[in-house]
């Protein structure tokens, strides 16, 4: 009797090929692949489902938030139901950007949350932040908007140069209004109106 059990002894046939780490913890999937955990490479992709380079239809796990592509190198889990679900994305076939896509509401919940970028671009149809203190630190800030509406408590400003044109009318309304000018105020119009 040889000293390893695993050694195949004279005349006995050779052993088979030893299983991988995944077979060893899922047990061997008979020859459908049913009920098993597989690798393979997206040959299509279109928002929540594609196909395979075998031709195999496959649809995205719901915890798999990267957006496969074309080429992607994927881990794919078929289903007793004969439904196949890309659980993760392995390898990216090319390059290009990474997109995180999911078919309903995003919510990232945690005690803080960093963003870092060389440049940050969001587009969206509407657009709400709700702060109870918020701080911003900007060498520029560029703004372009059509309308905009501001209900603010106290505005306090400090700026060393401030220049505001407006080609059409300025409307202000206040209970009170102090100004107070350290050197020199001028105001230059063709007509003033004081009611």
């Amino acid at each position: 009797m040889p000293a390893n059990p695993n050694q195949s002894r004279a005349g006995d046939a050779a052993p088979a090929e030893a299983a991988t780490v995944l077979d060893r913890m899922l047990g061997t999937p008979d020859q459908s692949g049913v009920g098993s955990l597989a690798d393979g490479e997206v040959a299509t992709w279109a928002e929540t489902h594609g196909t395979l380079a075998d031709g195999r239809a496959v649809r995205l796990g719901a915890s798999c938030l990267l957006r496969p592509t074309p080429g992607d190198r994927v881990l794919i889990w078929s289903g007793e139901d004969g439904k196949r679900w890309i659980l993760n994305v392995l390898e990216r076939g090319q390059e290009g950007p990474s997109v995180v896509a999911t078919t309903g509401p995003l919510t990232i919940k945690a005690p803080r949350v960093a963003l870092t970028a060389e440049a940050v671009h969001i587009h969206a149809e509407d657009f709400l932040t709700s702060a109870r203190n918020r701080h911003a630190v900007e060498h520029l800030r560029t703004e372009s908007v059509q309308t905009r509406v501001a209900q603010i408590g106290t505005d306090i400003r400090r700026a060393s140069h401030a220049s505001d044109e407006v080609e059409g009318t300025v409307l202000q309304r206040a209970g009170t209004w102090i100004s107070n000018t350290l050197r020199e105020a001028r105001l230059h119009a063709k007509a003033f109106l004081f009611d």
